[in-house]
């Protein structure tokens, strides 16, 4: 049996309940069902949405059930993680996947992707996520993206899962096609992720990107110089306009007042240069934080419903 750091995947598990949601009572049986066929995908119309599916090459898909699939099947009990949950990762990557049996069934695989669609999740912000997780929606089961703040670390201690075998637990089966990529199946539908890009066919996957704001759309201002680094492209995201002359105005500020920084400031205020002025806040996340949150650099003024990004 491999071992696994029970204490710790526990918390893993609560922290996991707001991404991984519970599939309806009816979708649970009460031994491995076969799963519903992998469908050959078709790329989206809709841009951003199908995360460059049309030009991703998918190499080693499961398109089709065989009598020499059983032969794949790994023993389910060398794979779970406590209770009614099973895991895995894959061999060279951190992404992976969560299925949980009998009623307390959920379903979500963690997927590093080039052009993640944004998500909304009120559950962990109020502006839109880049998704990173592929699970199984509340109210219809069907797939759909999601965001986990836990990224993929929590996989560290799930045990792998080697190129060619399948794992299936209650109706859900997940397939390693190779050491990075990975290919799952529900009853009623399948999705395949490779080379930082998910292709399915099922609609829960290809709806529109969520947008920060209309006002998005209204006003882009190149060529902001900050302190380090070349100019910077500023996209305006608050509920109320600005026009770029107040964008400078505002990030000439902030780079003035971070470029003055102190290591007491830097001890205080941290890494990510977070500034309050002038009912302005600013700040400057780390690169690692900066591709999870989306942006390289923000300012909001909350109480005039105005802000500010750069995009990562």
């Amino acid at each position: 049996m491999y071992s696994y750091r029970r204490d710790a995947l526990r918390a893993t598990a609560a922290a996991l309940g707001a991404s991984a949601l519970l599939v309806a009572a009816g979708c649970s049986t009460d031994s491995d069902d076969a799963a519903a066929p992998m469908t050959t995908a078709s790329p989206s119309s809709q841009g951003e949405t199908s995360t460059s599916a049309s030009q991703t090459s998918f190499t080693s898909t499961s398109t089709s059930s065989s009598a020499s699939d059983s032969d794949s099947h790994v023993d389910k009990e060398q794979y779970r993680v406590y209770g009614s949950t099973f895991g895995f990762r894959l061999k060279d990557s951190g992404d992976g996947c969560w299925i949980g049996s009998d009623l307390n069934n959920s379903f979500s695989c963690n997927v590093t992707l080039n052009v993640p669609p944004k998500i909304n999740d009120e559950n962990i912000s109020d502006k839109p996520l880049p998704a990173n997780i592929v699970k199984l929606s509340d109210a219809d089961s069907q797939l759909e993206f999601g965001y986990s703040p836990l990224e993929g670390g929590h996989n560290s201690d799930l045990r792998v899962l080697e190129p060619g075998k399948t794992l299936v637990v209650d109706g859900i089966s997940c397939k390693a096609e190779s050491a990075t990529s990975l290919s799952c199946k529900t009853k009623t539908e399948s999705f395949e992720y490779a080379d930082g890009a998910v292709r399915s066919e099922a609609p829960g996957l290809n709806r529109a990107s969520a947008t920060t704001s209309s006002a998005a759309k209204d006003t882009s201002c190149p060529g902001i110089q900050m302190a380090y680094g070349d100019p910077l492209t500023m996209q305006v995201t608050g509920s109320s306009p600005m026009d770029c002359d107040e964008v400078r105005e505002v990030s000439s500020e902030y780079t003035e007042i971070i470029t003055n920084m102190t290591q007491e400031d830097v001890a205080q205020y941290g890494n990510s240069g977070i500034r309050e002025f002038d009912g302005w806040s600013c700040s400057a996340p780390s690169a690692g934080m900066a591709q999870t949150m989306g942006y390289t650099f923000k300012c909001t003024s909350q109480s005039e419903g105005k802000e500010f990004l750069s995009p990562s």
